[in-house]
């Protein structure tokens, strides 16, 4: 006989099957319960953050901020000029310096100066100094007019970009210029003299045969050996000079304030830091403002990326917010937001607004949200670059 529909139920394999489809039903249920439960989580947090980046937003007046910024514009120096300023102050004082070099008295007679150089300068660096404040002023007037070559260049500042020579940061500008390329021309020429007398130490120390050799080969590679020193020297240090005086003549503006005291306390506060790292017994870390470089922070978790809302994802980074800070209205992790305004002086967002480290506010509240959020999905936060190089 055929077997009822209720004993085909009720055997043992019919059983089995049914309790199956009971549990995979079951399962499939639990699953797309946590998950729509995690959206509903997410999306809490979401408008959480949304409300904190409003009201940010909105206590900020961009418009306001912009045409106050447009009367007061960040002026910027012509750094290929900078540049070359630099190499000539260094080249000029390792010329002059300890003895007048022999290309100049041709160079005069070439030129048919009416000067005559002796052959010791009583104070060649002081010299150099004077007379390249004047050809500085000089050239950046030209430049100023656009004369014949500057106008030729490409990588010039529009007229109403351009550093005005003849204001207070365009005469102090030319002064900590020429004061540093006069520094590094006249420690290259140090440096020269003490590998020179070195030489002639160690030279003296062969025996009388190999010297005999030696010292015809020594007094051919010594102008060779002091040519390549002093362009080392230039190549090597004029830009990082230029680079670092244009962020002080940047910094200075936006602060309102003369440029020599603020890259005096910019070196006040680099000496500061490299004694207090050196007595620590750790490596030296600064940034481009010379201000402690701090560790790197990261949230180490499973889901980080789908479990985050976008609100609280760094816009220059795009990694989730461990340190956030509030800069004209927008958050942004405070590391990536130092680096940024440190480099360029600009928003990262936001055209046309200049900053300056100290517009930087911390975001305590989208912290604590962000720390909340990592607690509640089991995050912990890790110290290093292990991160970054992933």
């Amino acid at each position: 006989t055929d077997p009822t529909p209720y004993s085909i139920c009720c055997s043992p394999s019919v059983s089995s099957m049914a309790t199956a489809d009971t549990q995979d039903n079951s399962s499939t249920t639990s699953e797309s319960f946590e998950s729509v439960s995690s959206a509903l989580r997410v999306e809490v947090w979401a408008e959480e953050a949304q409300r904190l980046l409003k009201d940010y937003r909105q206590g900020y007046d961009y418009e306001a901020h912009r045409s106050a910024q447009k009367s007061s514009r960040v002026r910027l120096p012509f750094e290929t000029l900078e540049t070359a300023f630099q190499v000539t102050c260094q080249v000029m004082v390792a010329l002059l310096s300890p003895r007048v070099h022999p290309f100049m008295r041709h160079l005069s007679r070439l030129l048919r100066m009416k000067r005559t150089y002796p052959e010791v300068l009583p104070a060649p660096a002081l010299s150099v100094l004077i007379s390249g404040l004047h050809a500085k002023l000089v050239l950046d007037v030209a430049n100023l007019f656009s004369l014949p070559p500057f106008r030729w260049v490409a990588f010039r500042p529009s007229a109403e970009e351009m550093l005005h020579p003849l204001s207070i940061h365009g005469l102090e500008m030319n002064l900590l210029g020429a004061v540093a390329g006069v520094s590094i021309g006249r420690i290259a020429v140090d440096v020269r003299q003490v590998v020179q007398h070195l030489a002639h130490w160690v030279a003296l120390q062969l025996p009388a045969a190999t010297l005999t050799w030696v010292a015809p080969q020594l007094a051919r590679a010594a102008p060779v050996a002091a040519l390549a020193l002093h362009l080392t020297s230039c190549c090597a240090l004029a830009p990082h000079v230029v680079s670092g005086l244009s962020h002080q003549l940047r910094e200075a503006q936006l602060q309102r304030r003369w440029l020599v005291p603020t890259v005096a306390e910019s070196l006040w506060r680099y000496f500061r830091h490299s004694v207090q790292r050196l007595a620590s017994g750790r490596l030296l870390a600064l940034d481009e403002t010379g201000r402690e470089l701090e560790e790197v922070l990261w949230w180490d978790g499973s889901d980080i990326d789908d479990q985050v809302p976008h609100d609280l994802l760094c816009p220059i980074t795009g990694q989730f917010f461990v340190r956030p800070i509030v800069l004209h209205g927008g958050v942004f992790e405070d590391s990536a937001a130092r680096r940024w305004v440190a480099s360029t002086g600009r928003h990262p967002i936001l055209q046309g607004i200049d900053c300056r480290l100290e517009d930087i506010r911390p975001a305590k509240d989208i912290e604590v949200l962000c720390h909340n959020l990592a607690a509640s999905r089991g995050w912990v936060l890790r110290v290093g670059s292990e991160h970054i190089s992933e």
